[in-house]
């Protein structure tokens, strides 16, 4: 299975073991973030949502290909994340 499918059923599915409401999606971006360092891949360049002037739409548009990977499509979340790779900026070594 591709890394990025893998990383994308991981975001899926890690909302739903978070104990708490608040937080659960940043949870589980950081815990799929650090998924997809362990196999030394780019990490999607996440849009900061709250301070651009489209962030509703990027919001929405996350949410929506949530809910589509929950109906058992994952291929809109699959695209979501890899526009989010695109704008990737990431470098294996540390400095």
């Amino acid at each position: 299975m591709p890394v990025v499918e893998i990383f994308a059923r991981l975001q899926r599915r890690l909302p739903y073991i978070h104990p708490f409401s608040n937080g659960r999606g940043r949870h589980a971006r950081l815990r799929a973030d650090i998924f997809l360092y362990s196999r030394n891949h780019p990490i999607p360049q996440w849009p900061q949502i709250p301070p651009m002037p489209q962030g509703n739409e990027i919001r929405d548009q996350y949410i929506k290909a949530m809910k589509n990977a929950d109906e058992g499509d994952g291929s809109v979340l699959i695209r979501f994340i890899e526009d989010c790779l695109k704008d990737a900026n990431w470098n294996t070594t540390w400095s």
